[in-house]
């Protein structure tokens, strides 16, 4: 079976498990029975267990991001696409794109008048070629759209209200590109990332390992200060034998 598509051993709540218990008794082993730490070695234990649960946060910190990144760049990829689309249908609009041009004033023009509207309306259609001759270009290649420069090109006179339009959906569209680039380079992890992400269970576990080895070296000292105190009474009972214990007021 090809190893490729096996899963890390950390990704296994077993081997978490069996981390956890082999780092409570190697624990126990060491620090209780052979180096008999006291009260306070492992009041500095706590320091140990708990920076390394905090390295376990961080890896949870870091899946998180991963995770609400991912989430995040596939509504954006959808939107960036609908704008496309709908600057698209735009341009190719022959009522948007290249309509005669609203005139005013008097119903009869001269025949200048007639012919610079005409040029106007034909500079107007040019211009709206051009920008879907990017836009279909972008489609194809899945190259990043670049209208600044052409958007600075509209014929004077056209209706501005058409240029505005496109403009508008351009920034919208420079704002989803910046946000998927963004949110692509939040979604990778870098080496040390992808370790500590491979790690971060296994670091949690052997914490949670030594905190028990702690619970259990805490428990056996207020046992032994029990058996202390119970000696001591025993012993002193024995010294005074006729000594009542002193009555309440």
């Amino acid at each position: 079976m090809p190893t490729d598509f096996l899963l890390p051993w950390p990704t296994s709540y077993w081997a978490v498990l069996g981390v956890f218990i082999c780092a409570w008794v190697l624990c126990d082993l060491i620090l209780i029975r052979f180096a008999k730490f006291g009260i306070l070695a492992w009041r500095r234990v706590d320091y140990v267990w708990l920076s390394m649960a905090l390295i376990g946060v961080a890896t949870t910190t870091m899946q998180t991001r991963q995770e609400y990144a991912e989430n995040l760049l596939t509504i954006q990829k959808t939107r960036h696409e609908s704008i496309l689309q709908f600057m698209t249908a735009v341009v190719t609009s022959n009522e948007i794109g290249c309509s005669p041009l609203p005139y005013s004033g008097a119903n009869k023009l001269t025949s200048e008048e007639s012919r610079m509207h005409h040029e106007i309306s034909l500079l107007q259609c040019a211009w709206f070629s051009k920008v879907l001759e990017k836009l279909d270009k972008t489609k194809q290649e899945n190259v990043k759209l670049e209208l600044s420069s052409l958007l600075n090109t509209y014929p004077r006179g056209a209706d501005y209200a058409l240029h505005q339009r496109v403009e508008d959906l351009f920034e919208e569209y420079q704002v989803t590109e910046a946000s998927i680039s963004n949110l692509q380079a939040q979604s990778q992890l870098s080496d040390s990332e992808r370790m500590f992400r491979y790690l971060g269970p296994i670091v949690i576990a052997f914490a949670l390992g030594l905190r028990m080895a702690k619970v259990t070296a805490e428990v056996r000292m207020d046992k032994e200060k029990l058996k202390a105190v119970a000696r001591h009474t025993v012993s002193e009972n024995h010294k005074h034998p006729n000594q009542q214990p002193p009555t309440p007021s």
